[in-house]
């Protein structure tokens, strides 16, 4: 069960696979954080494109986005989803170093 203000105008709900407290912008103006996931928007414009994003920051660095941002438009007192794709990534940050500790140099065969 998620809570939120009385709808007025049209709703959203952001989905962002199971990520706990990625900041969530409406129009460029922050309006909560995810909880498991997920944050309502009570109060999204009818019949206008709004822009939906999330603050790529936020995101755990294991966790690669497909887009950051999307239009969303609705009609008066209906709603939509606003999914953002996430996939969990392997991967390492390698540092290769000569035995006395310098670095290798550029162009060298490994």
């Amino acid at each position: 069960m998620l809570f939120a203000q009385p709808i007025e105008q049209s709703f959203a709900l952001v989905k962002i696979d199971e990520l706990e407290g990625v900041r969530v912008l409406q129009a460029n103006q922050e309006v909560g954080v995810t909880h498991n996931g997920r944050l309502p928007l009570a109060q999204v414009p009818a019949l206008n494109g709004v822009l939906v994003s999330i603050d790529p920051l936020t995101v755990p660095m294991d966790v690669a986005l497909e887009t950051t941002s999307k239009t969303i438009v609705t009609l008066p007192r209906t709603g939509g989803v606003v999914e953002f794709a996430a996939v969990k990534e392997r991967s390492a940050l390698v540092r290769l170093e000569l035995p006395n500790g310098a670095p290798v140099p550029t162009g060298a065969a490994v």
